[in-house]
């Protein structure tokens, strides 16, 4: 009975024994498996597992390497992508804050979300003072004008940069250009604006240096002009007035000639009265082709006289501008006039108005005229420059300051015996622009 207990323990050892070494060749590559997936888990993506077998455990150990093979590559492409795009954000953060231009972004409530060094240099915040807060940065006077603005950027509207007034953190004007832009999702749901700055306080100052210049050196030439034009007619004059001292008679030829001599000095004070008159001007919203109406309707008499027609070419659409009415009526009326007396032989003045993708209206006044020379071409708009026998060149002179005043431009082609073909471009307003707004 001892012997059979003895036996039955020992083949219990037996069991246990062979379990243990069974259960251990089952457990330890379960257990290498178990211990490998947690490194990998951890980020360790160098671990690999020794494969040994050919049965379910060994592919499943070829697998979990492979996978762990994939991981580390795909997170090692990963990392880099990361790494470049953290350089690419620095070289931007960097080139924003070098830049000489004054940048924020804002969200769709207005709030900043970052700004760059020269928007603190300009508008005197720091930037733990603006980033979240909406900084008073437009006139009062001027925030329903920003707030239109905006909405058409919003409506899918594609805006040039703007000239305008910004305010300073102590509140002082600052006179900028300013663009903005929106940046969009996948989707296409508006997510910020980036507003760029350019503070043109110091360019607009030196302009006016320049413009000043210019108005002296222009005083120069026309009082060179005006001394040389009017002596010729004085010393004619003199010469008749002489002749009849000396014959004490009078001879009605001599003051027909002194009489057209003196219209010609009237002709050429009055004209440098207009160009030298300072005028108060005010500036509003009027369509460009009620103007042209109105001067065409005034010119037409005096043009069916010539036997010229004037054959018109408008845009059905309103053409709005920010001007001085008379002043661009005075323009229409030299160009129209200087295109009827280059036409002695009747013609057709063909005069065109249009909208253009830039946001502006350009006119065209086209006549079938004698044109102007070549080497007069170079110096038009300079006083007393004029093919015309009777011309001063005052009146084109005009019309170009003019022109410019409205922060147009004004260009001149011509052929002779061709014709001349005037150019105008002006800014054009949209039409819901305060029609009595004032500059």
């Amino acid at each position: 009975m001892i012997s059979l207990v003895a036996i039955s323990l020992v083949l219990l050892e037996i069991v246990i024994f062979g379990s243990y070494i069974v259960a251990g060749y089952f457990t330890k590559p379960i257990q290498a498996i178990l211990g490998t997936v947690n490194d990998v888990a951890d980020g360790h993506f160098d671990r690999r597992l020794e494969v040994s077998s050919r049965d379910e455990l060994g592919q499943l150990a070829g697998r979990i390497n492979a996978m762990t093979r994939n991981l580390g590559h795909y997170t090692s492409q990963l990392k880099q992508m990361v790494d470049e795009n953290q350089s690419v954000k620095e070289y931007l953060e960097s080139v924003i804050n070098q830049t000489a231009d004054a940048i924020h972004t804002t969200d769709n409530y207005g709030r900043i979300i970052s700004v760059n060094k020269a928007f603190e240099q300009l508008y005197g915040w720091k930037s733990h003072e603006v980033v979240g807060r909406i900084p008073a940065l437009v006139p009062s006077e001027m925030v329903e004008e920003e707030a239109q603005r905006i909405k058409r950027l919003r409506d899918g509207e594609r805006l040039p940069p703007i000239e305008t007034i910004r305010l300073g953190k102590d509140g002082h004007p600052i006179e900028v250009s300013i663009s903005t832009s929106l940046v969009r999702d996948e989707q296409g749901d508006i997510t910020t604006m980036i507003s760029v700055s350019r503070d043109v306080t110091e360019r607009n100052r030196i302009e006016e240096l320049l413009r000043r210049s210019e108005k002296l050196n222009t005083v120069g030439q026309l009082a060179a002009g005006v001394a040389h034009e009017i002596r010729n007619p004085l010393t004619t004059l003199r010469g008749f007035l002489q002749l009849q001292g000396q014959t004490h008679q009078i001879n009605l030829d001599h003051i027909h000639l002194m009489l057209s001599e003196l219209d010609r000095i009237n002709l050429i004070v009055s004209e440098f009265l207009i160009l030298a008159k300072p005028q108060a001007i005010r500036f509003q919203v009027r369509d460009v082709r009620m103007i042209l109406g109105d001067v065409i309707s005034f010119l037409d008499s005096q043009a069916h006289l010539y036997g010229i027609e004037f054959k018109l070419n408008f845009n059905s659409e309103p053409t709005l501008v920010h001007c001085e009415e008379n002043q661009l009526k005075q323009v229409f009326i030299n160009l129209l006039k200087n295109a009827i007396e280059a036409m002695p032989d009747g013609g057709v003045i063909h005069i065109e108005l249009a909208l253009t993708q830039m946001e502006e209206v350009e006119i065209i006044i086209q006549d079938e005229g004698q044109g102007i020379p070549d080497e007069l071409m170079p110096h038009l708009g300079e006083p007393f420059i004029t093919n015309k026998e009777t011309g001063t060149g005052l009146g084109l002179m005009v019309s170009q300051r003019i022109i410019q005043g409205h922060r147009g431009m004004m260009d001149i082609q011509s052929q002779v015996d061709v014709g001349t073909k005037v150019r105008m471009i002006l800014p054009a307003v949209k039409q819901d622009a305060i029609e009595t707004g004032e500059e």
